[in-house]
């Protein structure tokens, strides 16, 4: 990290990092060898890389986007502002992921992505959604902002879906403040992405489609990694993997499951696809009562973890920036918002994240 500091002061190619090189290309290369992913790319946040993923992925007005209404607003974001129309699934009433049936019964001719989010660390049911999107011909993009870590059926959780995104910021399991990353699984997606999110330079190094290559002016986003971030990022990637830390953390999450199968009234513990293991600082659980809590608690304490209230406290397509169609800043007509209404747009539809979100939420901090 010193000989990094001093390369930053006298080494304006290195602080820049405009072409993606010195930490940031070894970065985004253990990155993919850590979540099982092809191509990775260093961005700014898990928000830049969602964007990224639908703008690659030719997602734009007119086109329906798929996504849970039980997740962190920032999911939603980037779909509002590529202009599609956001199509609300449910979740299922015992776990935090999006219905696979639900998602099923919303799919149209003008579905374009579904987006997955593996929340708090559960993985959705991705083997389901995979098959699901290549059987109706739309892109799988997942939200794996709090994933990183997780696995289903012994893949890293990177490993399924055309696009993924990570986040590296607050209150994730692998945190260095701020940063994130968008893992693709073509070339193709690839060099479209950094065609579209990183600088001119980098597009000229990376891209290979020649006909891309000369297409781009310099008109793009700027949604680079900074290379001290990438050069911490590469530090702690290295001690997570090396130190054993995401292994131990696996071993709490099953010591504290099975802890807590002791309460079937129904179980508290949410439910997980088949083959699925959970990665994250939180464990979500499905209190149904003050009787649950009290065990809970008590259970948790001898394990030397504390509970603690949190989660959603909002559907968002109840949200007022979904009901006007607009965010509550601009100004426009009714004949220039943002999306097209959808039926999903209404109370009712999304009964199960209604209800979660209703309810207090209790978690459990995995240490």
């Amino acid at each position: 990290m010193k000989q990094n500091m001093g390369k930053a002061v006298y080494d304006w190619d290195y602080l820049s990092g405009l072409s993606g090189e010195g930490p940031i290309v070894l970065f985004e290369e253990k990155l993919s060898d850590a979540v099982g992913g092809n191509y990775a790319i260093a961005m700014t946040n898990a928000t830049s890389a969602l964007l990224t993923s639908l703008m690659v992925g030719g997602v734009g007005r007119g086109d329906e986007v798929i996504l849970p209404s039980y997740t962190w607003p920032q999911t939603l974001t980037p779909v509002i502002l590529s202009g599609a129309t956001p199509v609300f699934a449910d979740i299922e009433d015992h776990s935090y992921s999006i219905s696979v049936e639900s998602a099923k019964k919303l799919i149209t001719k003008k579905t374009k992505a579904i987006i997955a989010v593996h929340l708090y660390g559960m993985p959705a049911d991705v083997v389901a959604l995979e098959k699901l999107c290549n059987d109706r011909n739309c892109l799988l993009i997942c939200d794996a902002a709090q994933g990183f870590g997780a696995s289903q059926q012994g893949k890293s959780i990177g490993a399924y879906g055309d696009l993924v995104a990570f986040s590296f910021g607050r209150s994730k399991l692998f945190s260095v403040g701020e940063g994130g990353a968008l893992i693709c699984k073509t070339r193709e997606l690839y060099e479209k992405a950094v065609a579209f999110s990183q600088h001119p330079l980098r597009v000229h190094k990376n891209v290979d489609d020649a006909e891309l290559r000369n297409s781009v002016d310099g008109i793009s986003m700027n949604f680079r990694m900074h290379p001290l971030i990438a050069a911490l990022a590469n530090g702690q990637i290295t001690g997570l993997l090396q130190a054993g830390y995401l292994g131990r953390i696996r071993e709490r999450f099953v010591e504290l499951c099975s802890a807590l199968e002791i309460l079937k009234r129904p179980s508290v513990l949410p439910g997980l696809p088949e083959g699925a293991s959970p990665s994250g600082v939180c464990l979500p659980l499905l209190i149904r009562g003050q009787s649950d809590l009290d065990k809970c608690r008590e259970i948790v304490s001898g394990l030397g973890m504390e509970t603690y209230e949190g989660g959603l406290h909002s559907a968002l397509h109840l949200s007022g920036t979904v009901q006007k169609r607009n965010f509550p800043f601009l100004q426009r007509d009714s004949d220039n918002l943002l999306f097209q209404r959808h039926a999903t747009h209404r109370k009712g539809s999304c009964p199960n994240a209604e209800k979660r979100t209703s309810r207090t939420q209790f978690f459990v901090a995995i240490n």
